[in-house]
């Protein structure tokens, strides 16, 4: 079976999952998740979000509530409305990949990266490189201690409650960690 023809069959089935008639009433960016985005995400992940309003970052795949921060990481690239700076309804004058973190997301990032990491404007990409913005020379990679921290989550049975915990996140049951070279650390609800 060819490649082509093997995504045309994943896409019809991912019709089946999306009716027609379907008001998806998910937000993203500020902008109505299309039917056929609907479809790409059912696809990608065995489900589409719940109704509400979400943010996502397409640079590093964060995605959360609007209002709050990341909920976890879903795949990079998706081309949903641009991400607003205040999207995370943050105040803490740091920005990554243009959103300002709340208070809680930034001492999450702080414990992670270190006291160096403060205010100013900083780059996530979808593999867990992270840098100051402008340059493009790398500071440090997060994926391994991202993933050590959702085995954790994992494994103490924390019922959805930690930080990085996606329990109930918009993406459904699937959630990624994307840590290059093709590998992503997955988990399911």
């Amino acid at each position: 079976m060819n490649k082509k023809f093997f995504s045309v069959l994943l896409f019809l089935a991912g019709l089946s999952g999306v009716p027609a008639n379907a008001e998806l009433r998910v937000i993203v960016n500020g902008r109505a998740l299309t039917r056929m985005e609907a479809v790409m995400l059912q696809t990608l992940y065995g489900a589409i979000p719940a109704p509400g309003r979400y943010w996502y970052d397409p640079v590093s795949g964060l995605y959360g509530v609007e209002g709050r921060g990341a909920s976890g990481f879903v795949r990079a690239n998706h081309a949903f409305a641009p991400l607003q700076a205040d999207a995370s309804g943050g105040d803490t004058n740091i920005f990554l990949n243009g959103r300002q973190l709340n208070l809680a997301e930034a001492t999450f990032w702080r414990a992670v990266l270190g006291e160096g990491f403060g205010q100013g404007r900083w780059w996530l990409s979808g593999t867990g490189l992270v840098g100051v913005e402008g340059n493009r020379t790398p500071l440090a990679n997060v994926a391994p201690t991202i993933a050590a921290i959702v085995q954790q989550t994992q494994s103490a049975g924390a019922s959805g409650d930690h930080f990085w915990s996606s329990r109930g996140g918009a993406a459904g049951n699937s959630n990624y960690i994307n840590l290059g070279d093709g590998q992503f650390a997955s988990w399911d609800q």
